[in-house]
């Protein structure tokens, strides 16, 4: 879930083979409401099965949703993220942005894990010591970022891996974002 102002965004992912969504309420004067209706509600544009809502994150005019078990080429585990833009008051699909090129190893990556925007930058993370590349190494998590620009759109800024990952160490499990600092 993910707070901002009087607007709350709550996921209910689809880790049971439902297809996920997200549920965007508004707090009235009386409070935030008791149960959610169908009004507000974004469907997966994934389909079933990407664990869409896993992790999401909001500010005036972007929302990023990810899909860590999206599957990529060969039933992959890639994962995926779907970004929507505001227009006038509504949440509208803008972008799939995709696991950057050379991350793509093993059989479970799940690029989304962890997802956050400041502005229009988002970083979005993979998490690691879980996977092990073809050669069998064991592979640390990542996390890539990302950045808007009303000229070319979307575009990956930079990246970094975990370079002395330990099984289970969960490296990328989440990750946070403010101006140029990154938590993860």
């Amino acid at each position: 879930l993910s707070v901002l102002g009087d607007q709350l965004i709550v996921a209910s992912d689809d880790a049971y083979g439902y297809e996920g969504v997200l549920h965007s309420v508004e707090r009235t004067p009386q409070g935030w409401p008791t149960y959610f209706s169908d009004d507000g509600v974004i469907a997966s544009p994934f389909g079933a099965g990407g664990l869409f809502g896993r992790d999401l994150d909001f500010n005036e005019r972007w929302l990023v949703v990810s899909a860590p078990r999206v599957h990529g080429a060969q039933f992959v585990q890639t994962g995926a993220l779907a970004v929507y833009e505001r227009v006038q008051g509504e949440w509208v699909l803008h972008s799939i942005l995709g696991l950057p090129a050379g991350f793509e190893y093993g059989d479970v990556i799940w690029f989304g894990h962890g997802v956050a925007v400041h502005g229009n930058q988002i970083a979005a993370s993979t998490f690691g010591g879980f996977c092990w590349d073809p050669t069998g190494q064991l592979r640390g998590g990542s996390v890539h970022f990302f950045e808007f620009h009303e000229a070319t759109g979307w575009s990956l800024t930079s990246s970094f891996e975990d370079l002395d990952p330990r099984p289970a160490d969960e490296f990328g499990y989440s990750v946070d974002i403010h101006s140029r600092v990154a938590v993860v």
